[in-house]
């Protein structure tokens, strides 16, 4: 962690980590390849997760409504969910990928 107080995150090279660790160029990224892997998968079951969570919310809100009679109890609450759940997700921030 030393290597990167002193030379900063962006200009510390791969070098300059073999050097501070000790361990060999090809462990190094064998290390930062796990460790991506691994968070990868902690961010698809957070972001699955998270999406689970608001398509549940989303059909409770629509039940509500309907029983308040703002909508028709007609509107199927799971579709109409899940066609939300799709408009967001399909949202892009402009300038922030494709």
């Amino acid at each position: 962690m030393k290597v990167f107080w002193n030379k900063g995150f962006k200009s510390t090279s791969i070098a300059d980590l073999v050097e501070s660790t000790g361990i060999t160029r090809g462990r190094l990224i064998v290390n930062i390849a796990s460790e991506l892997t691994t968070h990868g998968e902690q961010v698809k079951r957070i972001v699955h997760d998270g999406l689970g969570e608001f398509d549940a919310f989303s059909r409770r809100s629509i039940k509500v409504v309907q029983a308040r009679k703002e909508i028709p109890r007609s509107l199927d609450a799971a579709a109409t969910a899940k066609a939300l759940l799709v408009m967001i997700v399909a949202i892009r921030v402009p300038g922030c990928g494709t």
